[in-house]
């Protein structure tokens, strides 16, 4: 889960709305957390990544960027594959083989995978979440009186701005 209760209790508390029990307040999380990944297309736990890659003229391009760290480079039978970076932004890397490789490597801070405005936006989804859809002013007349309402979306312009940025697709060559 992306954040803890007291970030839940923070967000329902700038809603005005009252703190939850325990068990509904983690169901949300469990499920704005899950939201995120969806959105995304990746996680942020701390867990690493192994890929098999055949190297392009000795590069290879990882499926998951910027790289944290690199835990290991071995070709096929298991030995230690000398490598260095490209561009590690990216996950571009150069290897002194044209064997197939395994890469395992952490694209999320092991020590710290979730970022803070991840954790933010994943307590502010399960705030919404608890509160469910608000209905927001869209249109009003005067002449005739006239109202019309719609519903908040649960992912606003401000939460798809920061996870956008954390946004995995599938790279295509």
């Amino acid at each position: 889960m992306y954040c803890d209760l007291d970030d839940v209790k923070d967000e329902l508390a700038l809603l005005g709305e009252p703190a939850r029990d325990d068990e509904s307040l983690t169901l949300a999380i469990s499920q704005a957390s899950d939201l995120v990944d969806a959105f995304t297309g990746r996680h942020f736990r701390a867990e690493s990544v192994g890929e098999r890659h055949l190297p392009l003229n000795r590069s290879v391009l990882l499926s998951h960027w910027p790289v944290h760290s690199i835990v290991s480079v071995k070709d096929s039978d298991g030995s230690d594959v000398s490598w260095e970076w490209l561009n590690q932004r990216i996950g571009e890397m150069k290897v002194e083989t044209n064997k197939a490789v395994d890469v395992e490597y952490f694209y999320n801070d092991p020590d710290d995978p979730v970022p803070d405005d991840v954790r933010r936006i994943t307590a502010r989804l399960a705030g919404r979440l608890m509160v469910g859809p608000r209905p927001d002013l869209s249109s009003l007349s005067a002449g005739e009186l006239s109202l019309s309402l719609r519903d908040d979306p649960l992912f606003t312009e401000d939460i798809r701005l920061v996870l956008l940025k954390y946004t995995h697709r599938r790279r295509f060559l």
